[in-house]
């Protein structure tokens, strides 16, 4: 025991005086697997060009793929010190960060670059869901990825009907897009990204609302046979966020370099994303995939349920004592200047 504290004292110390060149070593975990892009393009060029760019005087140690904890466990994994750095997602933990769900309801932001730049912004120190959510939180961003907007994918060969599902199982991340799932008449189920691949292959659930480009990220093209384009039902923020703790200790060159190095790998994984899911879509159609385009009469129809959605989503909010209807204000105000 002994040891173990001499250990720990001597780690603190090491991030705690930063001026006297010692080493910072920074933990950070996340539920992805090492083949997705997010790692791929955004995760490891963060981590590679923050040691780059402090000459080596700040290292990570990277914990993908659930090591540390299930992906609703991110938070608390943050905030016990037990990682440093977590990709929090708030659809996965509704209950501890709903406000943040205003990120990911439907009608809203139209790619994963728009998405990104809104949620980045009202997670600056001065934004509204830093002060409102994650301040109380006891984290801030160190950079965020928004998916593009998703889509329906069945393991059936039925073209999709979307604005009625038929009381079909569809696996959903709570939050927002259970509240779409329910109004195109569908069962949501709730399950975490990488328990899908087993659930679609056992029937637990007839399909997905997912973004295209995680589809091939997960390999889970080879389980669905029919999909749509142009729905846009939803999309899910997620983001890197490091504890209060943990950049308290840092030094302040160094955190102007997270802070830089943080906004270029939003770019970088947003841009691949936006750019890769026409070509996603092709993939698919070549693999046999019957991709339904959605008419313009459906995308009419679906504005109305998507109105919907988001005024029950704030309502649903405000009579719990929460500020739902000035997230969707503050939300609406930052997407409109992304106009």
């Amino acid at each position: 025991m002994k040891t173990c504290l001499a250990v720990a004292a001597a780690a603190a110390i090491a991030v705690a005086t930063p001026a006297m060149s010692q080493q910072i070593t920074l933990r950070v975990a996340d539920n992805l697997p090492a083949t997705h892009f997010l790692a791929e393009h955004g995760t490891t060029y963060f981590m590679e060009e923050v040691t780059k760019r402090t000459d080596g005087r700040v290292t990570f140690e990277y914990y993908p793929s659930q090591q540390l904890g299930k992906s609703k466990d991110m938070l608390t994994i943050l905030q016990s010190g037990l990682a440093d750095i977590a990709l929090v997602v708030p659809s996965y933990m509704s209950e501890k960060l709903p406000l943040s769900g205003v990120i990911d309801l439907p009608g809203g932001t139209s790619t994963s670059c728009q998405g990104g730049k809104v949620y980045s912004e009202l997670l600056e120190q001065d934004g509204w869901l830093a002060k409102n959510e994650f301040s109380k939180a006891g984290a801030r961003k160190v950079f965020v990825y928004v998916n593009p907007p998703y889509e329906m994918f069945l393991a059936s060969g039925d073209t999709p009907n979307v604005l009625d599902l038929g009381g079909a199982k569809v696996r959903s991340v709570g939050g927002a897009l259970d509240l779409v799932v329910r109004e195109l008449n569908g069962v949501p189920v709730r399950l975490a990204a990488p328990e899908i691949r087993e659930s679609l292959s056992r029937g637990t659930v007839d399909g997905i609302v997912f973004p295209v480009p995680t589809v091939k990220s997960y390999k889970l093209q080879d389980l669905i046979k029919s999909g749509t384009r142009g729905a846009k039902l939803a999309t899910v923020a997620t983001g890197y966020m490091i504890s209060d703790a943990a950049w308290a200790k840092l030094p302040a060159d160094v955190q102007a370099v997270i802070e830089a190095v943080g906004d270029e790998a939003m770019q970088r994984v947003c841009a691949h994303v936006d750019k890769d899911v026409a070509a996603t879509f092709e993939t698919f159609e070549q693999a046999g995939i019957t991709i339904a385009d959605v008419s313009a009469q459906e995308q009419q129809v679906l504005q109305d349920v998507f109105a919907k959605v988001r005024e029950d989503w704030a309502k649903g909010l405000d009579a719990r004592g929460l500020p739902g209807s000035d997230a969707l204000v503050a939300f609406n105000d930052v997407l409109a200047a992304t106009n």
